[in-house]
C-alpha cells in the first residue's frame, strides 16, 4: 500500500514540473501611437535577456518562449520606454507616447554602396532644436 501511495505522489509531482515546463509560451501584439497607428521596428525585449524581436510593418510582433515571470521592455526612438509585466496576458495592445526630451537632436545618416559611387546626390548637416522650432 504504501508503495503505491509513492507512485502516485511522484506521478502527481511529475505531472506539475511537466506543466511548469510548458508554462514558457508565446506572446504576441500590436503597438501603436497616440492615434492608433502601428509602429514598425518597435523594439520588444524581455528585460535583463539579449531575447527579444522588432515589430513589422504593421506594427505586429511575436515572441516565443516567454515566461509568465518575464517583463517586456517595449522601446524607439523618440517614443516613452515601458515595461510591461507578462503574467497570464498572451495576446498585447500597447501604445507608445512621444518622448518630446529625447527628440532634441535628429541624426541621419547615409551610406552609399557600391565601388562605382563617385558622388553623393545629398548632403549631410546636423539640425539642432532651435532650428526645428523655425520650421
Amino acid at each position: 500500500m504504501n508503495i503505491k501511495i509513492t507512485r502516485i505522489l511522484f506521478s502527481v509531482l511529475l505531472l506539475l514540473s511537466i506543466t511548469k515546463i510548458h508554462a514558457q509560451s508565446s506572446v504576441s501584439g500590436t503597438v501603436t501611437d497616440t492615434n492608433n497607428s502601428p509602429l514598425p521596428g518597435v523594439n520588444i525585449i524581455i528585460k535583463n535577456t539579449i531575447k527579444g524581436t522588432t515589430t513589422d510593418f504593421d506594427g505586429k510582433f511575436e515572441l516565443k518562449n516567454v515566461k509568465n515571470t518575464d517583463v517586456l521592455e517595449i522601446s524607439m526612438m523618440g517614443l516613452k520606454t515601458q515595461d510591461i509585466p507578462v503574467g497570464d496576458k498572451r495576446d498585447f495592445k500597447i501604445v507608445l507616447q512621444e518622448d518630446s526630451e529625447a527628440l532634441d537632436e535628429v541624426v541621419v545618416t547615409g551610406v552609399a554602396v557600391g565601388t562605382s559611387v563617385k558622388k553623393l546626390p545629398f548632403a549631410l548637416s546636423k539640425v539642432n532644436e532651435e532650428q526645428l522650432k523655425e520650421v
